[in-house]
């Protein structure tokens, strides 16, 4: 189970990681309107966030039997190992991010301008950007992912390996 606590400032998130000892993730040089701590009390793993918020919320899926976190919040995506209480990757969307997609064997991180696919062990296999906002996006039959931009450019790509279709 995945909770998150608020705090008001990131000097008071900045406190309570001090005295638990957690690393603060996002851009902390930047102006950001949301603080959080996300804890997973049954790994004993606490980290946190500082972020601006466009509106959507960070975003988390638990992975291999809740062994592996992914996040997705303001312009990032932190692939975590809730076991070693380590960074896997993070990668950096020049847009916001928006949500998760769940696949058999994928997990895609759908930004305003960006996809990104990982596998269930949060590598990141393929990624693709668009000129404008993804205004639509779905799976078809666990195999292909379609987005639509809002100009009316469709593009399809295979789950697998990002080939356009």
């Amino acid at each position: 189970m995945i909770t998150k606590q608020k705090y008001e400032s990131l000097q008071a998130l900045q406190m309570y990681s001090l005295e638990h000892r957690f690393k603060i993730y996002g851009n902390l040089g930047k102006k950001n309107n949301r603080f959080e701590s996300i804890s997973l009390p049954e790994k004993d793993y606490i980290f946190g966030l500082a972020y601006y918020n466009h509106g959507i919320d960070s975003q988390g899926l638990l992975l291999d039997n809740a062994s592996k976190l992914i996040v997705g919040f303001d312009h990032y995506i932190l692939g975590l190992d809730c076991e070693a209480k380590a960074e896997l990757i993070q990668k950096e969307s020049i847009a916001p991010f928006y949500e998760f997609i769940e696949t058999e064997n994928r997990i895609l991180a759908i930004c305003e301008l960006d996809i990104f696919a990982f596998d269930l062990e949060c590598r990141l296999i393929w990624s693709s950007g668009f000129r404008d906002i993804v205004d639509n996006y779905e799976v078809i039959d666990g195999k292909i992912v379609s987005i639509t931009c809002s100009n009316g450019d469709k593009n399809k790509f295979e789950l697998s390996d990002g080939k356009a279709l």
